[in-house]
């Protein structure tokens, strides 16, 4: 029997006693030395593989959480993964049920849905060797409000004035394509003064300032309201009540004018915009007087205006007629 001394590395600085019969053949087989360590190493891989957490879903959430038809549904997730590893999501997206779409994206293109449809989506965080407990979300098409797109009212392009009635004109859009009603406020000076679509000014007076607001309902759900900035009733042109009945004072016509003010202006003045020659009006009084001369016969155009202590102007037009007649024939004797 051969005793044989060999020793370790000097870090271990140990004794290592081996015993071999006949030759040196049968010396310690280095690859048993390896194959205990490679024992060791899948042990110690083994372990750290327990050791490995999966990663952790906190939460789950759709944004909007009451999405269109045909519109961009986005999923937002917060997950993690206790041991610090890359987190990977895969998510898997269903429209009542049906598979609509699987894969690593976190939105979605929604296709042609219905008020009330349900989309679900199944969140799955792995860190590539583990994986977490799918979580999911839900939205459901929810009814969206009608928007008003534009507002104005009649009539346009002029000074508004006492008397006059206003109609409020809007448009709406609803995604739903849903039948749209409105509802009105009329103020003035801002107080609630009506709830028609249209409004008659006649109660008021002149500086009241009128707005409108107008809200679109289709039947769920209403729009923001959509007012119309105020504006001021300005002074309203006195006018001419009617033509009077012609009065005869020998070869002399009269006719005698009255006109009333919305305002009640006192200070209202007559004048004549188109007459024939010789005819007259009295400024202040409203009695017109005119006597034709024997070649004024015919047809002729007569325009009474009346205007306000402001400068605001009415017109009255008519025509007059003017018939040659003969003398009465002399008494015989």
């Amino acid at each position: 029997m051969l005793f044989r001394v060999a020793y370790a590395t000097a870090l271990t600085a140990a004794l290592v006693f081996t015993t071999a019969c006949g030759d040196d053949s049968e010396d310690l087989d280095p690859s048993r030395s390896l194959a205990a360590g490679g024992l060791r190493g899948d042990a110690q891989a083994e372990q750290a593989a327990e050791s490995n957490r999966a990663p952790e879903i906190a939460s789950v959430s759709l944004n909007p959480a009451h999405p269109a038809s045909e519109s961009t549904l986005e999923a937002h997730v917060d997950a993690s993964d206790p041991d610090g590893s890359m987190v990977r999501l895969s998510f898997e997206w269903k429209v009542n049920g049906a598979l609509l779409e699987r894969g690593t994206r976190s939105a979605v293109q929604l296709p042609k849905l219905e008020r009330g449809d349900r989309i679900e989506v199944a969140v799955i965080a792995s860190d590539g060797k583990l994986e977490s407990a799918p979580q999911t979300a839900t939205a459901r098409v929810d009814n969206r409000p009608p928007q008003i797109t534009f507002l104005y009212f009649t009539p346009q392009n002029k000074r508004i004035r006492r008397g006059d009635v206003l109609t409020a004109v809007p448009d709406a859009t609803d995604p739903e394509n849903d039948r749209i009603e409105y509802t009105y406020v009329w103020r003035v000076n801002g107080q609630a003064a009506g709830d028609d679509r249209q409004f008659d000014t006649k109660a008021l007076r002149q500086g009241d300032e009128i707005s409108v607001e107008v809200v679109a309902n289709d039947g769920d759900a209403e729009s923001p309201p959509r007012a119309l900035d105020a504006i001021e009733l300005v002074n309203s042109a006195p006018v001419i009540k009617q033509l009077p009945a012609l009065e005869h004072q020998g070869n002399t016509l009269a006719y005698q004018f009255e006109a009333e003010d919305a305002e009640g202006d006192r200070n209202l003045r007559f004048f004549l915009a188109e007459a024939p020659e010789g005819m007259e009006i009295d400024a202040v009084s409203g009695l017109l007087t005119w006597q034709p001369s024997a070649s004024q016969t015919g047809k002729h155009k007569v325009e009474v205006g009346v205007k306000d202590s402001e400068g605001d102007a009415s017109k009255f037009e008519w025509e007059v007629s003017v018939n040659a007649v003969a003398p009465p024939a002399a008494a015989a004797d």
